[in-house]
């Protein structure tokens, strides 16, 4: 007899990351899994597929990111509120792209803190 136990995650942690993929496949070039049938973006784009029984999701986005605006995770928040999906959003001011020194210490404190809560 095979124990099965469900595939479906418990809980999750987005940093910076892009939910619309239309708006990136000007950088095909810079990231290859970007390279792929446009009319498969909204099979492929978190923004299409939040639903209320998506798992808690942590955020944290830098609001001078320039290669994947803030505004790609405060749009999945959106989504997130109008399903009743558990989530949180980190905005760390005067962060781009990358987190570091206390950034980092911000953003692996609320990560940990998030898996701390939702998975012990």
């Amino acid at each position: 007899e095979v124990e099965r136990t469900s595939n479906r995650i418990r809980a999750g942690v987005a940093w910076f990351p892009p939910t619309h993929l239309e708006k990136f496949l000007k950088l095909k070039q810079q990231f290859p899994a970007l390279e792929f049938d446009t009319k498969k973006i909204p099979d492929v784009s978190p923004l299409e597929h939040v639903t209320s029984d998506d798992a808690p999701v942590f955020l944290a986005h830098g609001d001078k990111d320039e290669l994947v605006p803030v505004g790609e995770s405060e749009a999945i928040v959106e989504k997130f509120k109008a399903a009743n999906v558990e989530h949180d959003l980190l905005v760390i001011p005067g962060a781009g792209h990358a987190f570091v020194g206390d950034d980092m210490k911000k953003v692996m404190e609320g990560t940990l803190g998030w898996f701390d809560k939702y998975l012990k």
